[in-house]
């Protein structure tokens, strides 16, 4: 701990003038408080150490500092721990943006994930459009035993109990499902 003490005085010294004796002594008493205090708020992770640097690090950034840390010392480690809070805070946003970003891309087809050209893009959504007609042409009985084959992922046999058919019976609707879906995309492409 006084290693990370005396890395921190070694920064801090780097400001003008009184300001840097300041600092130095802010960083002598309120450092193993504000460790301890960042440690806790973080579960332990290692990256309260670097939040104890960023603290610091805003702290000497603040403009007209004397003033604002001659307010004694239960003001001084207010406003310390005040700006620890909001690094805290915002650490917590970035990582939950980060995470919802993540789930939004495990989320998308595979073409997304892997830099597909926006011709690609455009391409596959004109296909679904297609399927998508090609679907609604469909009796409802053809229609309905495609989308539970292969967005349900039931077998035929569970398709033929639910639709109280036989399982050729459901065979034969799919196949004039895939047919269907066959003809529009090639008719398109053509």
């Amino acid at each position: 701990m006084a290693d990370r003490v005396s890395e921190n005085v070694v920064f801090l010294e780097r400001r003008k003038g009184s300001e840097s004796s300041l600092l130095e002594k802010v960083a002598y008493d309120h450092e193993p408080a504000l460790r301890r205090f960042l440690r806790i708020r973080l579960s332990g992770h290692p990256d309260y150490e670097d939040l104890v640097q960023d603290t610091f690090v805003r702290l000497a950034r603040q403009e007209d500092l004397a003033r604002k840390l001659s307010q004694g010392e239960s003001s001084t480690r207010s406003y310390l721990f005040s700006i620890a809070a909001n690094l805290v805070n915002d650490r917590h946003r970035q990582l939950a943006t980060r995470q919802s970003h993540d789930e939004k891309l495990a989320n998308e087809p595979r073409s997304y994930q892997f830099g597909a050209s926006a011709e690609d893009h455009v391409a596959q959504r004109q296909q679904l459009k297609l399927v998508r007609k090609a679907l609604a042409g469909l009796n409802a009985e053809s229609r309905d035993a495609f989308v539970l084959s292969r967005f349900e992922a039931m077998s035929y046999r569970e398709i033929a109990e639910r639709m109280s058919i036989s399982v050729s019976m459901v065979e034969k609707h799919i196949i004039r499902a895939l047919s269907a879906i066959r003809k529009k995309t090639r008719t398109s492409k053509g």
